[in-house]
């Protein structure tokens, strides 16, 4: 009829844009993979909502491997695919071959295996039981990976040349590997940017190949921990990272047995971050003077820790734009006073000091970092904190301390009022009696407190004004407490008001008891 109005009736693909963008767009990974399944006509058309995602594995289920090929095979999505051990079967020898089996369930579909752009199997400690073994012809079926991981439980084995056919690679990392045959060919690996050869057994603890040179895209690379017994070939190798002077922005050479800083330094100008912990370094330290952009020295950058350092180098003062510094000796004797070369380092933002030796007072010369976000003094200072109030900027505390006194305790409240900002605070080893201690008083006082560590104290229970700190998120108490008592008992119970907020609470302490307690939870329950 004329006149009347045209009324439309939304399409299927309308309809479900419109469930992408007012619905699907706001859920987690997960409950889209739920949504997506619901009706076939949401799960045909939902590949917008998964352009790339993230699958873990674990080793041995074979399952899983067939139902994420079938999935691939569907949406042709990138995937991110990772391998957790299987902790049932540590000590089964079934367990070397899982991913090997897992990776061919993936690669006889080929659109699936064509997918998957990350295979990561890497976990940050030695594997309990039998290491899944992970050989290097089963990554050729994979030609679109850009990023490999593997090391500790997941053992990459085999000849090194499958790798040089993976030149779509971006990421390598190995760490724990047992790898034979010519590294030469690693220069094929042309797009490579981040490179990572760490703890290597001894079949595969070779020389850094000269193709590294070839490497022209690389910024990242870490070579460390080498085997004791490669010594005298510490340094070999290295000269091949000439070329890469205009690239190359982060270096890790930590526990390769270096007695001096490699000469090869000096060229690398475009170095911002330097590792070189667990090294017993003697000499050299005036090339850091040529490596006018180093500005990251935290544990992952340059750490100054070896047996034969007894003193804060000084030409770290023509590291005036260095941001973060990790300053530490295992040497008994320390000369303290060559700290003040840090009163040069206005950048800094992040500074760790850690000594064996103890230091009765904070140093002096941390009242001139003005810029000082965060800190880190382990060094069992016990009284000289009024060096850090003019701190203002920082954040993060984290200071250890020996027996302190009822005034050294004063003085530390005082420093802790004059922090405002500090809102994470790690108070290691203090040995203080909350019931009159100023700081306990002090550090109860800070309601916007976020974090709290208080480890390895001689502590009576935590008091009850602990249920004040409100804003906290993270909470570790490492009190001589009898957990085998009831929770009033301890002071715990003053951490039921806390069970809104806190979502990591660590209790280390001296008994069995304690530990069993941890895994129940009884307070917070």
């Amino acid at each position: 009829m004329a006149g009347s109005p045209v009324t439309t009736t939304p399409s299927l693909s309308s309809a479900h844009e419109l469930v992408h963008d007012f619905v699907a767009a706001a859920l987690p990974q997960a409950d889209r993979l739920r949504l997506a399944a619901t009706c076939r006509t949401l799960r045909s058309g939902s590949l917008r909502w998964f352009p790339e995602v993230q699958a873990e594995l674990t080793s041995g289920n074979r399952a899983s491997a067939r139902s994420l090929a079938a999935w691939l095979c569907l949406y042709r999505a990138r995937a991110h695919v990772s391998f957790r051990a299987d902790t049932v079967t540590l000590y089964d020898s079934r367990r070397k071959t899982a991913v090997p089996s897992m990776l061919r369930l993936l690669a006889a579909r080929p659109a699936a295996a064509a997918s998957v752009t990350l295979l990561s199997a890497c976990r940050s400690t030695w594997p309990d039981g039998f290491p899944c073994e992970v050989p290097t012809r089963c990554l050729l079926a994979f030609p679109s990976i850009e990023g490999l991981q593997c090391g500790f439980d997941f053992l990459l084995v085999g000849p090194v040349e499958p790798l040089w056919q993976l030149t779509q690679l971006q990421r390598l990392k190995l760490r724990g590997y047992y790898l034979s045959g010519d590294w030469t060919g690693i220069a094929c690996l042309s797009q490579l940017q981040h490179l990572e050869l760490e703890d290597p057994f001894d079949a595969a603890a070779v020389p850094l190949p000269a193709g590294v040179s070839n490497l022209q895209a690389l910024t990242r690379l870490s070579l460390g921990w080498r085997p004791a017994h490669q010594q005298q070939q510490a340094a070999t190798g290295l000269e091949h990272l000439r070329s890469l002077a205009g690239t190359l922005a982060d270096l890790n050479l930590a526990g390769r047995h270096l007695a001096a800083i490699p000469p090869v330094l000096t060229a690398l100008t475009a170095l911002t971050r330097l590792n070189l912990s667990h090294n017993s370094i003697k000499g050299g330290w005036g090339q850091l003077q040529a490596l006018p952009r180093l500005r990251k020295l935290d544990p992952a950058s340059l750490t100054f820790i070896g047996g034969g350092l007894a003193a804060a180098p000084p030409q770290l003062a023509a590291c005036s734009r260095l941001t973060r510094l990790k300053l530490g000796s295992l040497e008994r004797i320390f000369a303290v006073d060559s700290l003040s070369v840090l009163g040069s380092l206005h950048s800094l933002q992040h500074l760790t000091i850690s000594l064996l030796l103890d230091v009765d007072a904070v140093p002096a010369v941390l009242s001139q970092l003005s810029k000082l976000t965060h800190l880190s003094l382990q060094a069992s200072c016990s009284t000289g904190f009024s060096n850090l109030q003019p701190l203002t900027l920082l954040e993060e505390l984290s200071i250890f301390g020996t027996n302190m006194q009822e005034w050294q305790a004063a003085e530390l409240a005082a420093t802790l009022a004059a922090l405002p900002s500090v809102t994470s605070r790690a108070l290691s080893s203090l040995s203080i009696q909350p019931s009159w201690d100023p700081a306990w008083r002090a550090i109860l006082q800070m309601t916007q407190l976020r974090a709290l560590a208080l480890d390895c104290c001689a502590c009576e229970p935590p008091p009850a004004g602990l249920s004040n700190l409100q804003a906290l998120t993270r909470l570790s108490l490492g009190m001589r407490l009898d957990l085998r008592q009831q929770p009033a008992a301890t002071g715990l119970e003053h951490l039921h008001p806390l069970a809104g907020t806190l979502d990591d609470l660590s209790l280390t302490s001296y008994s069995k008891a304690d530990l069993r307690w941890q895994r129940s939870h009884a307070c917070l329950a």
